[in-house]
C-alpha cells in the first residue's frame, strides 16, 4: 500500500483479502501498537492470552483484535478508516508484533522464518540479483534454460526513508534484523550506515 490509507485498498485489482480482513489484519493492530485507540480491549485479551498459555501468531492477533473490538469497530472504522501510517510508525508497530510474538510473516525476519541453523541449504539468493542468481542456480540443478522475470527491483534502497527516524528505533530495528543481514553477507558497515 506504500503508506496509502486503507480506504484506497478497496480499488487495488489483484487483491487477495477482503477489505475488511486487510483493516483487521493490519489497520486495527496498527492503531493499537500505535497509541491511536484505546489499548484497554487489546490488554485484557493479551492477559486471557497468556492465562491460556495460547502460543501467539499473526493469527491469533488478528482473532484477539477482531474479538476485542468487535463492539467498537464501526466507531473505529468510522475515525480510522483512512488513516495513513508513518514508516516510524510501521517499525513501531513491526517491533511491537515481535515484542509480542505476533510477528507477521510479512516481515518476520529470514533468520526466523527459514531457520538457517536447523535447515540445511546449499544456496541462498540476494533479491537485489535473484534474477540472475536464479538462471545460475536452474543451471546448476540441471533444470533446462528459462526466462526468469521478476518484479523490478530498485537499484537502490529506500534509504531515505530512514533519515530523520529516532536511532534508538533504528537500533532496535537492526538489532532485530541483525542476523539476516549477517545470514546475506552485508558488511558491518553497511549495516552501520
Amino acid at each position: 500500500m506504500n503508506g496509502r490509507p486503507i480506504s484506497e485498498f478497496a480499488s487495488l485489482q489483484k487483491a487477495t483479502k477482503s477489505w475488511l480482513e486487510t483493516w483487521r489484519a493490519f489497520w486495527l493492530p496498527a492503531l493499537i501498537s500505535n497509541n491511536k485507540i484505546d489499548y484497554a480491549p487489546f490488554n485484557s485479551s493479551l492477559q486471557q492470552l497468556h492465562k491460556n498459555q495460547t502460543k501467539p501468531s499473526h493469527t491469533v492477533l488478528v482473532n484477539m483484535v477482531t474479538k476485542a473490538y468487535k463492539d467498537q469497530e464501526t466507531d473505529i472504522l468510522g475515525r480510522h478508516g483512512k488513516k495513513n501510517f508513518t514508516f516510524e510508525e510501521f517499525l513501531h508497530h513491526v517491533l511491537w508484533t515481535h515484542d509480542f510474538g505476533f510477528q507477521d510473516p510479512h516481515w518476520i525476519s529470514v533468520y526466523d522464518l527459514c531457520e538457517p541453523c536447523a535447515r540445511r541449504y546449499d544456496h541462498v539468493v540476494h533479491m537485489e540479483t535473484a534474477q540472475e542468481e536464479l538462471r545460475d542456480l536452474l543451471n546448476l540443478v540441471g533444470h533446462p534454460p528459462v526466462n526468469v522475470t521478476l518484479h523490478p527491483i530498485k537499484p537502490l534502497p529506500d534509504f531515505h526513508m530512514y533519515l530523520g527516524l529516532p536511532k534508538l528505533l533504528l537500533d532496535k530495528i537492526i538489532q532485530l534484523y541483525w542476523l539476516d543481514f549477517h545470514l546475506f553477507g552485508y558488511s558491518e558497515q553497511f549495516i552501520q550506515s
